[in-house]
């Protein structure tokens, strides 16, 4: 998985279920990759069926790349009153592995909480697997052998012109 927008790595983890017919007692945990002790955590009790993540820290077979492309500020005209700011976001993800990998990537774009601003034109190419209200996507990107796939991410916010947006 990834979050290239706060770091631009993949980090590994997988899943298991219980398929035991007792629950799985709270208590530490050895992570191996294949041979490889890659440390240890903390497991919580789980239940007969239940599904648990495991993670297993930064892969460095998957190189991510969160970029800015462009931001052009457009200033209102003689008698207006909002600016414009246009934002576009590039995301790439390239597998470096010898096998096809699969990642979520995550990202998200901004939602207004104030009425007086506007996010507008948003083009997302392509289209996540999943978005919420609150703005966050996400791409389930299948990678083969040091194949490269990217994200488009563009937006307009209209505001007016003596507000000032923190958190671009």
């Amino acid at each position: 998985m990834a979050v290239p927008k706060l770091q631009e790595a993949a980090f590994l983890r997988g899943s298991f279920k219980n398929e035991l017919s007792y629950p799985l007692l709270a208590g530490s945990a050895d992570l191996f990759i294949l041979q490889d002790y890659v440390g240890s955590t903390r497991l919580p009790q789980i239940s007969i069926a239940e599904e648990a993540n495991l993670f297993f820290g930064e892969d460095s077979q998957i190189r991510v790349i969160h970029e800015q492309v462009k931001r052009e500020k457009t200033a209102p005209g003689f008698l207006g009153k909002l600016e414009k700011l246009r934002l576009v976001y590039r995301i790439e993800a390239q597998n470096l592995r010898k096998n096809p990998v699969t990642i979520d990537i995550f990202d998200q774009i901004p939602v207004s909480q104030n009425t007086k601003i506007e996010v507008k034109d948003v083009k997302i190419i392509p289209e996540p697997a999943k978005k919420d209200e609150r703005g966050i996507m996400t791409w389930t990107v299948k990678l083969l052998p040091q194949e490269k796939k990217e994200i488009q991410i563009e937006f307009t916010i209209e505001f007016p012109k003596d507000a000032h947006i923190i958190g671009l």
